[in-house]
This record gives C-alpha cells, sequence and structure tokens, in this order.
C-alpha cells in the first residue's frame, strides 16, 4: 500500500502566499543572480510574506538560514530560483536541484545515496532525473533531522510526509516534513 501525501500550496513570488496550515506553503523566487543576491532576495521574501500574514514575530538569521519563533523555514538554492518552504511543524526540509548528467553521477551515488539508491539509479530510464530525485530525498531530509551532509550516511528516520516533483525548468525538488 502507498502512502498518499497531500498536495503542497506552491506559490510563485510574487503571487500570494497561502498560510500553511496542514501542509507546508512552498515559494519559488526566479533569481538567477549570485547566492548573495539570492539570500538577500529570498530574506526581503521572507520578511513581506510574514507581514502578509500579519506575524508580527521577527525572524534571527543564524550560520543555518533563517530561524523564526512561530514557522520553521527551509531554503534551496539553484543557479536560476531559490525555493523557500515555511511550515509550522518542528522538521521541515526542501531541497531543489537541477536534473543534469555529470561524468561522477554513479560515484557520489555510491558514496552518499548507498547501494539501493544507486542500483535504482542505473536502472532508470533517465539516470540523471532519478538522481536529482533521491538526491533531493537525502538533502530534504537532512534539512528536517538538522544533520549535515556526509559520507555513507546513517538511515534517517522516515518524516509522515514527503513530496517530490519535476518543474518545467528540469529542476527536481522534494520537501518532507512531520505533524509534530
Amino acid at each position: 500500500m502507498t502512502r498518499k501525501d497531500p498536495p503542497l500550496l506552491v506559490a510563485t513570488w510574487p503571487a500570494q502566499v497561502p498560510r500553511p496550515c496542514e501542509v507546508p506553503c512552498v515559494i519559488q523566487l526566479h533569481h538567477s543572480g549570485p547566492k548573495t543576491a539570492q539570500r538577500a532576495s529570498i530574506r526581503k521574501v521572507l520578511q513581506e510574506v510574514l507581514q502578509s500574514w500579519d506575524c508580527t514575530l521577527p525572524w534571527k538569521e543564524t550560520p543555518q538560514g533563517p530561524i523564526h519563533p512561530q514557522y520553521t523555514i527551509s531554503v534551496s538554492y539553484t543557479a536560476t530560483s531559490v525555493w523557500l518552504a515555511l511550515h509550522t511543524s518542528s522538521k521541515l526540509g526542501i531541497d531543489a536541484v537541477v536534473t543534469a548528467n555529470f561524468p561522477e553521477l554513479i560515484s557520489v551515488s555510491q558514496t552518499y545515496l548507498g547501494p539501493s539508491a544507486t542500483q535504482s539509479i542505473l536502472s532508470h530510464t533517465h539516470p540523471a532525473k532519478a538522481f536529482a530525485r533521491e538526491w533531493t530525498v537525502l538533502e530534504s531530509n537532512l534539512k528536517a533531522h538538522r544533520q549535515g551532509l556526509s559520507e555513507f550516511p546513517a538511515q534517517l528516520p522516515q518524516l509522515e510526509h514527503t513530496v517530490s516533483w519535476d518543474t518545467t525548468e528540469g529542476i527536481a525538488i522534494t520537501v518532507c516534513w512531520s505533524q509534530q
């Protein structure tokens, strides 16, 4: 039996962003500047979104990114866009990666994703797409558990919800969260 995860609320900025309830809200900001400019832009978007929700509690910047007393925040960057997820749960992670083939794909998969994922990638019709999906699932879970990337990682506890999709721009995205 497969679990059916609820659909996510995805807004492309500057669209109105609905407040997260049962599911996180996800904001896509098209931005192809340097990462420092992307960071500044997403922080401006975050401020505007929180103000539109009449949220007067301030968020704080940390080396791991912005934190807020009411919302869990997760951010992911690609060369052309920034993805921001907000939710009231304590565990939330988002990751976005451009789907692309590269020479070390299998080696990276073996080192970071493990044998099962590597086998799945090797047998897939589109290995780069399968790798991108597996990678975003790993990274979003690491973010949700506040863990860093490591070689041959230990299995993380499964979160209640994991939603993955591909954009028309060739970006694979995964958001995972737990209601706790």
